[in-house]
């Protein structure tokens, strides 16, 4: 999955195994048509879970703009 930011950025989403962890990572702006990576990390697959259902609950609670 690759998303890209509203800064420049992008972020990758990537899972070779279905309940397998996943991996983030995080590109640098372009330039001159060229990405850095910026970071790389894991995801287990618990914690991604327990990051939907944490956003899910939020906004079913009227947290809409997740604020902490």
């Amino acid at each position: 999955m690759e998303l890209f930011v509203n800064n420049g950025r992008k972020i990758v989403l990537e899972q070779a195994e279905p309940d397998g962890p996943v991996n983030v990572t995080t590109w640098e702006m372009p330039h001159d048509d060229v990405r850095g990576c910026e970071d790389e990390y894991t995801i287990t697959p618990g914690d991604f879970v327990m990051m939907l259902n944490w956003y899910r609950h939020q906004k079913r609670t009227g947290n809409t703009d997740l604020n902490f």
